[in-house]
């Protein structure tokens, strides 16, 4: 099954914050990166390199650590940018939408035809409507 998503870019660098309109990832090729590492999550991680190489830049990854409230820790800092799937605010960092960055997902679900928990067919339903499959 295919999706996308849009990146949010998380940050407090002043100038960004205040810019008014759209900010394209390639604006942010000379800024240091956080990001989870590769072993926590490979496709995630891939996607990030991918596409800040597609706006023609190497991201310079400065740190990698486990979890999203430590990224956001680091962002709030003023050490670095980073990105996430969708928009989830906080009173830390800003969160921007970025222009060209719908990143294609492929997700899938599996299970046994014969399972008969109402949770699991619950959350079946709200999979696939969230999915709009």
């Amino acid at each position: 099954m295919h999706s996308s998503y849009t990146l949010c870019l998380l940050l407090t660098h002043h100038d960004f914050v205040l810019k008014e309109g759209p900010i394209s990832l390639a604006d942010l090729a000379d800024e240091s990166l956080v990001i989870t590492p590769r072993v926590i999550g490979p496709g995630f991680y891939d996607v990030i390199t991918k596409t800040c190489l597609q706006a023609g830049f190497s991201p310079n990854i400065t740190v990698e650590t486990h979890d999203l409230q430590t990224v956001i820790s680091f962002v709030s800092l003023g050490m670095s940018f980073s990105l996430k799937a969708g928009n989830t605010q906080t009173a830390e960092v800003a969160f921007r939408e970025l222009v060209d960055t719908t990143v294609p997902l492929d997700i899938a679900v599996a299970y046994r035809r014969d399972e008969k928990s109402e949770v699991f067919h619950s959350f079946l339903d709200m999979f696939f409507d969230y999915y709009s499959i």
